[in-house]
């Protein structure tokens, strides 16, 4: 998660500016009893900034006896779980990024660094990038992401390190599961993407079966807007010239 130095004011009302990614926004927390969820809640590389800040603003607030998350007039969260309003933070900022970064593309992949190198497995919620990705790191691979990875125009994966959402083979609601508990460690700088591997993975015999990249519908951004369309789409087509020339194992 991000990292902000946040202290409640006087008053019990905490303002603050955020940077990370290219984008910028200012959060107000008015109560301080929400403080600690909104700040675990930040993605990877949001820091506190100085000045007023700019970009949108969000808000957390207690309404009633239920806490709530807000941008603008739209209610992005009402309830009284903190771990659901840190998931909201979370989602809210990580589609900032997506959406309007002009630094970086987001592509919706798991990634591992092997060998100096990044590999990217793209697929669908549910397709089993977490447990592909947490197979490879406990074969010493080194994490990027399990879900969104975020590529310069380079062609670099920089890590969009959290914890894996590992879903049990029975089904059922992801597990959080750090590194720590895989004994993996993450990348510690951005590598060049060198691989992308398109398939699926086999629940019955835990091991990942690959099929031939056949063609690029299937890398997309997470989310694309007219105001990130600029680093997205040149990224989007440079990955897929070099998914469409991978050698892949079937």
């Amino acid at each position: 998660m991000g990292h902000v130095n946040a202290k409640p004011e006087r008053r019990g009302e905490t303002r603050f500016a955020l940077s990370g990614w290219g984008v910028s926004a200012r959060v107000r927390v008015s109560d301080p009893a929400l403080l600690p969820a909104v700040v675990r809640g930040l993605p990877p590389r949001f820091r506190r900034s100085g000045g007023v800040g700019r970009g949108p603003c969000f808000c957390a607030e207690i309404v009633g006896d239920a806490a709530q998350w807000v941008q603008g007039s739209e209610v992005l969260y009402s309830g009284r779980s903190m771990r659901a309003l840190q998931i909201a933070v979370y989602d809210s900022f990580e589609r900032l990024a997506s959406t309007t970064s002009r630094t970086f593309a987001f592509l919706h992949a798991g990634a591992v660094e092997i060998a100096g190198q990044a590999v990217l497995f793209p697929g669908a919620s549910h397709a089993g990038k977490s447990t592909l990705v947490a197979a490879l790191l406990k074969e010493g691979g080194r994490y990027l992401s399990d879900d969104m990875v975020a590529i310069d125009r380079r062609l670099r994966a920089h890590r969009f390190a959290t914890d894996l959402r590992l879903r049990p083979l029975s089904g059922g609601l992801p597990r959080r599961t750090s590194m720590r508990d895989l004994g993996a460690r993450a990348a510690e700088r951005p590598v060049p993407v060198a691989l992308i591997w398109s398939g699926t993975y086999n629940a019955q015999t835990i091991r990942p079966s690959f099929k031939v990249y056949p063609g690029g519908s299937r890398i997309a951004t997470k989310r694309m807007s007219r105001r990130n369309a600029g680093i997205a789409k040149p990224v989007v087509q440079r990955t897929v010239a070099l998914a469409c020339s991978s050698a892949c194992s079937s």
